[in-house]
């Protein structure tokens, strides 16, 4: 497409996340009206967070915060700059690639009304579905070199909503195409289910389930060949949570109320945002090392270390309660990850701990009425 842009004498804006956080703004990678190639990375992008944070993109209805924080929030802020330096005329349209079948995702977008922009959606105005868009490709794109040529999905190669029930056919061919792909998901997901076992790249659905069931077997015997051979450490990482209750909420404004004191009011009868940290406890050579330092802290702990089927061994000290009468609630555990890992934690957690274990400590009876945290 990049030689089309060229020829069309299209202005191809090229701009990429900063840094971790909001602060370090964004990175113009290339901006020209004769655009001669794609920068497909910048100094900071998703799967390295992932890989870092040991968590896979988070499917959770009606948000996809994975994709507002890699492109919607450096988008905005590009297009504000663009608007406020006049490159841009107010009142802009803004198009939207979503297919008709797309609703919900058309109305949400038309509700933002950031940068003074006028959404506009070609594809739902011309009824072009997914499979219009597939075909119109193929018609374009597809020659007597390769006439049975058709476009694949663009998307993140670990992306969570590539394993929609009409999807999983066309990503089995990706991922035996594209074999690394397979690798670098069943890496994140491995990692990330070893301190979190509910953590499925695919929400209720693993990457490791996925290619069992459509017989990719050898990609998972790659992926684990590489763990084996490619890893030059193994981390026991220590783990511990905060379960916090959830904010009163005013039930004109929703937004959040506050005591005389200032500060939030919290109802400890409701779970509101857990927050998590990570320390790496022993770093060894080889996974039987690492299992035997966490069998060394099992006996610290006088408990022991279990494995759940095809998991990372785990020892769990303090687990979540399957009912719980008040938040907020901690746990505590130690797992075994392949690789390093960074110590991550976000500021205030080492207080917010404490407090909720002197609370859990003290906790006698039941008094439910909500609390200033």
């Amino acid at each position: 497409m990049i030689p089309m842009l060229a020829r069309a004498g299209v202005r191809f804006l090229q701009v990429a996340r900063g840094g971790q956080e909001v602060g370090e703004g964004y990175d113009v990678l290339a901006d020209s009206f004769a655009p001669t190639r794609l920068i497909r990375r910048g100094a900071w992008h998703l799967g390295r967070e992932l890989e870092q944070a040991l968590t896979v993109p988070q499917v959770a209805s009606g948000r996809r915060e994975c994709s507002y924080r890699a492109k919607g929030e450096v988008l905005d802020a590009a297009i504000a700059d663009e608007l406020a330096a006049g490159r841009i005329a107010a009142g802009y349209r803004h198009a939207i690639g979503f297919s008709a079948d797309e609703p919900e995702r058309v109305e949400r977008d038309s509700s933002y009304t950031t940068n003074a922009r006028e959404p506009l959606y070609p594809l739902v105005e011309w009824n072009w579905d997914r499979d219009r868009c597939d075909l119109y490709l193929h018609e374009l794109f597809s020659d007597d070199d390769d006439p049975d040529f058709w476009w694949p999905r663009s998307c993140c190669q670990f992306c969570c909503y590539q394993s929609s029930t009409n999807g999983r056919v066309a990503l089995a061919l990706r991922w035996r195409s594209e074999p690394q792909a397979a690798v670098t998901s069943l890496r994140l997901e491995s990692r990330a289910m070893a301190l979190h076992p509910g953590q499925k790249l695919f929400g209720s659905y693993s990457a490791a389930q996925f290619v069992r069931d459509y017989g990719l077997t050898d990609i998972v015997e790659h992926a684990a060949a590489g763990d084996r051979d490619g890893e030059q450490c193994w981390t026991v990482v220590e783990v511990r949570r905060v379960y916090r209750p959830a904010s009163v909420r005013d039930p004109v404004t929703g937004k959040s109320l506050r005591g005389r004191d200032g500060r939030t009011v919290k109802d400890p009868t409701t779970k509101g945002r857990a927050w998590r940290s990570i320390r790496p406890h022993t770093v060894t050579g080889t996974r039987a090392e690492a299992v035997e330092a966490l069998q060394q802290l099992a006996r610290e702990y006088d408990t022991t270390v279990w494995t759940r089927s095809g998991g990372a061994p785990r020892l769990e000290i303090r687990v979540l309660p399957k009912k719980v009468r008040e938040w907020p609630v901690t746990t505590h555990e130690f797992a075994v990850v392949p690789g390093l890992v960074a110590a991550k934690q976000r500021r205030g957690f080492d207080k917010e701990y404490d407090d909720a274990r002197r609370r859990e400590a003290r906790r006698g009876g039941e008094n439910l009425l909500p609390l200033a945290m």
